[in-house]
């Protein structure tokens, strides 16, 4: 049956050069293992959960389309990490997530969507940061 739909896909002028393979199923496991985390965030899949969309990032590279979704996506994953852990949350998480978020916000090219989910992930991570480390200030 995945034979099939291969072909199928390769008949139809999927690419198939070897970075593109490789992000393609790189993508595809991040893509289930965020499904996963959305039906029962387990602490233990969380660590899953964040090395599956930082490996897209490094599979990718930084010149390949969308990287700014990409970064914003590991962002994502670190700050649910976060979040699930509670009070025995890492305050690097926040702090790498933040990171992302800037990167992603330099990377967005000015796209308003991008831009307006890196604002919608970093307002929150801001203010946990400063409820757990007020000495941080903004950053």
């Amino acid at each position: 049956m995945v034979r099939d739909e291969v072909a199928d896909a390769v008949a139809q002028g999927a690419d198939v050069d070897p970075p593109t393979a490789v992000l393609c199923a790189v993508q595809g496991h991040a893509s289930a293992v965020r499904a996963a985390w959305k039906r029962q965030p387990d602490p233990q899949l969380a660590d899953t959960f964040v090395r599956a969309f930082a490996r897209i990032i490094d599979k990718a590279g930084p010149d390949r389309p969308q990287v700014a979704t990409r970064l914003l996506d590991c962002a994502a994953a670190l700050d649910a990490r976060f979040d699930s852990r509670g009070s025995d949350g890492d305050p690097g998480d926040l702090r790498e997530a933040l990171r992302l978020t800037e990167q992603g916000l330099a990377a967005s090219g000015g796209d308003r969507a991008v831009v307006q989910r890196a604002h919608k992930l970093r307002g929150p991570m801001l203010i946990a940061l400063d409820e757990i480390d007020p000495a941080a200030g903004a950053l």
